[in-house]
């Protein structure tokens, strides 16, 4: 039996040419295999994911009647429906990640189990397997959503937009999908889109690429991810932000700068930790990074230490401005 997975997020500042009708590989791998592109459409990818979503909707109302609905036999074009109301919500020309994978399992012992019959899906559940599943693939969605976050024009948020993730299997025998069920439930700003060039294609593949670096700085790439999901959640953005920041800044002096021996408890304080990153890298805009760490380190004591609430929508931006800034920076010393 097949595990797979799909993922798709919309990207609001990256737009494909006019008639584009070709994918543009961002990343892939082999164990387990999975390739991320952008893509124009991605109603086709869309299926499995909105599926999930018209079989959870059945069955909570099935739970509220008491007893155990009938799958509809109108559930393929109901998800299609919803799949195509969501895309129309979103800009019409933005450009599509799409993460696919699969790798072999073992038939799983389903602690329920309904094939829909004339239907072309199954129904099981299972406690474990769908978030086990997912986590075999959380790298390379990391991968390729950071490569979007650090090609993000200077100063600019992605813009990230979740669609939809879904982990399901494929029986062999019949090629049905069989869609994994827990007890689970599943949201104006203005922005700046760049046209999708084939020097902004490369630019992504390279960033996406996994490197042979000596410090990896994907923690702070999926916190990044985290912060502008959770955009609308100011609290959320900024915390996520800032941790993004302070743990690249942190993991990248320790591996790189550091001159004390690793037992060491005496760090010099991350101000001077970051001082010595931007120096380094970016020696000529140093000051100003500097100057807009200070601000939003201010933010965060008077957050943290003194539970003094600030409007936090510019410094949350700012830390994913910086974060992204020095991990390219980065990554520019360290070639794939």
């Amino acid at each position: 039996m097949l595990a797979r997975y799909r993922a798709v997020y919309a990207v609001r500042t990256i737009g494909l040419p006019s008639g584009s009708a070709s994918d543009v590989e961002i990343t892939r791998q082999d164990d387990p295999w999975a390739v991320a592109c952008l893509v124009s459409d991605p109603l086709p990818y869309c299926q499995e994911i909105f599926t999930w979503g018209v079989l959870a909707e059945g069955m909570l109302k099935g739970m509220f009647c008491g007893r155990a609905a009938p799958l509809p036999h109108d559930v393929p074009e109901v998800a299609r429906q919803k799949a195509a109301d969501r895309l129309a919500s979103l800009p019409s020309n933005c450009a599509y990640v799409v993460v696919d994978g699969f790798y072999e399992i073992e038939t799983p012992n389903f602690r329920t189990f309904r094939d829909a019959g004339p239907n072309p899906f199954g129904a099981a559940f299972h406690d474990t397997l769908g978030p086990e599943i997912t986590d075999r693939f959380s790298g390379i969605v990391h991968r390729a959503l950071g490569a979007i976050h650090l090609a993000a024009a200077e100063g600019d948020s992605p813009r990230l937009e979740k669609v939809g993730e879904r982990a399901f299997l494929l029986d062999p025998e019949s090629n049905k999908p069989i869609y994994l069920f827990r007890a689970q439930a599943g949201t104006a700003t203005l922005y700046g889109m760049r046209t999708l060039t084939e020097q902004t294609a490369g630019e992504l593949r390279t960033l996406a690429a996994v490197r042979p670096h000596p410090y990896d700085p994907s923690r702070s790439l999926k916190l990044l991810t985290n912060a502008d999901e959770n955009r609308d959640d100011a609290l959320v953005s900024f915390v996520s932000s800032w941790s993004a920041l302070e743990i690249f800044v942190g993991g990248l002096f320790a591996e790189r700068y550091a001159t004390t021996p690793p037992q060491s408890k005496r760090e010099p304080p991350l101000r001077r930790r970051f001082e010595v990153i931007a120096t380094d890298l970016n020696s000529a805009n140093a000051r100003a990074d500097l100057a807009l760490f200070d601000d939003i380190y201010r933010v965060r004591n008077a957050l943290f230490h003194e539970a003094f609430f600030v409007d936090l929508r510019q410094p949350s931006h700012d830390a994913q401005k910086l974060a992204r800034k020095y991990i390219r920076l980065y990554y520019g010393t360290v070639p794939p």
